[in-house]
């Protein structure tokens, strides 16, 4: 069996300076996960939404132009709960506080903001 990988500290000063040393890569060709793509362009997603599209319309779109996601996917990116949310007092359907408790519950299970699942 062979031991874990060790690098001298010559080596590894090296390689941390040569990472100082690189330029900022250019903005457009930064490479983006779905999920953070989804959460810069959320409200461009919402608002093509609310010119009829739907979801898996707007996935088509983006497999049309070279961008391979699942509706899963974007579903997945676009409706999971932020940390604000875990953060901040549920309000129940009557305006009734739940509290910080349930609020992290809710977070925790998809529940957003309100009782219930919220819709885009």
């Amino acid at each position: 069996m062979r031991g874990a990988k060790s690098y001298t500290r010559a080596e590894w000063d090296e390689f941390f300076r040569a990472l100082e040393a690189l330029p900022e890569k250019p903005r457009n060709e930064q490479r983006l996960t779905v999920s953070d793509a989804m959460k810069e362009k959320r409200a461009q997603i919402a608002a093509t939404q609310a010119k009829g599209y739907t979801l898996e319309e707007i996935v088509q779109e983006a497999g049309r132009k070279g961008i391979d996601v699942s509706i899963g996917a974007v579903k997945y990116a676009l409706y999971r709960p932020a940390l604000a949310d875990a953060n901040s007092e549920v309000t129940d359907t009557r305006g009734k506080s739940r509290g910080r408790y349930h609020a992290k519950c809710d977070a925790h299970f998809g529940l957003r903001g309100r009782v219930g699942f919220r819709r885009f």
